[in-house]
């Protein structure tokens, strides 16, 4: 996946973690403004499954910037 987006890495903290309720682990996609565009299921699945969609999204929220 080519994408010149920033993406979000939590700190060693887990200040998205606690913010969010990302334990065991949780996906979150975010447009242009920061708001929430997409949210994985919780757990070690829901990662997985939302890595399916990951794409998809990921290339509509770029047409929307271009």
């Amino acid at each position: 996946m080519n994408v010149s987006i920033p993406i979000l890495v939590d700190t060693i903290d887990n200040d998205v973690e606690n913010a969010y309720s990302g334990w065991p682990n949780r996906m979150f996609i975010l447009d242009a403004q920061g708001k929430i565009a997409d949210k994985g299921s919780a757990g070690p699945g829901g990662v997985r499954g939302s890595m399916k969609h990951a794409q998809e999204i990921l290339n509509t929220l770029l047409a929307e910037t271009r």
